[in-house]
């Protein structure tokens, strides 16, 4: 599971493209009453205009479990990773203006969450390091859920490369060997023989 999040200034554009019926359909929301994308981002505006000092509004979060994990995962589970998720972000699901949309317009299931930094009282949610804190909840996440996290396909794609690149010397290896029993006059000659290989 590969998770990203932002602070941005949010508005309308951001809204219209997470909540649309033609990319995927709702899953969960707290604190949020209105229906259209406009609606919903004028709810939180109500709250973020308590802040106007702060720009970046809006918390964007992506979740994207792998192919075979979303194609697995109910709407029930869905929520629970949202809830979770959340958590493991020290946000809470009760307390905190979000709206939680799944996209299944690609390949696989993938879930985007708006949520107000702004919190009710107009004090911020702290945006530090929040792209490293989302990856490392996805990553604890997936764990305890038995699904594949992005470290492990790092993992798994750094291991390929270098079998890969094991293999390609090797043959290199070998071709180079070959070339030089044939004991090359120079240097273009030796390219020429390697070429053929």
């Amino acid at each position: 599971m590969i998770s990203k999040a932002k602070s941005c200034p949010g508005g309308t554009a951001l809204f219209h493209y997470v909540v649309n019926e033609d990319k995927g359909y709702e899953l969960l929301r707290n604190g949020l009453s209105g229906v259209t994308p406009k609606e919903l981002y004028s709810d939180m505006a109500i709250l973020q205009n308590q802040n106007l000092k702060c720009k970046n509004n809006t918390i964007s979060i992506v979740l994207s479990p792998t192919i075979e994990d979303s194609s697995r995962m109910s709407d029930d589970q869905l929520k629970e990773l949202t809830k979770g998720f959340l958590k493991e972000m020290s946000l809470d699901p009760r307390l905190n203006q979000f709206i939680a949309f799944v996209h299944t317009e690609k390949d696989h299931k993938h879930l985007h969450i708006l949520l107000n930094r702004v919190k009710s009282d107009g004090r911020l949610i702290n945006d530090s390091f929040i792209s490293k804190k989302a990856q490392d909840a996805a990553h604890k996440l997936a764990l305890e859920y038995g699904w594949t996290s992005a470290k492990d396909l790092k993992k798994t794609k750094e291991l390929e490369r270098k079998e890969s690149t094991k293999e390609v010397r090797s043959i290199i290896r070998k071709a180079h060997y070959l070339v030089l029993k044939g004991k090359p006059k120079n240097l273009i000659t030796y390219q020429k023989e390697m070429a053929k290989y």
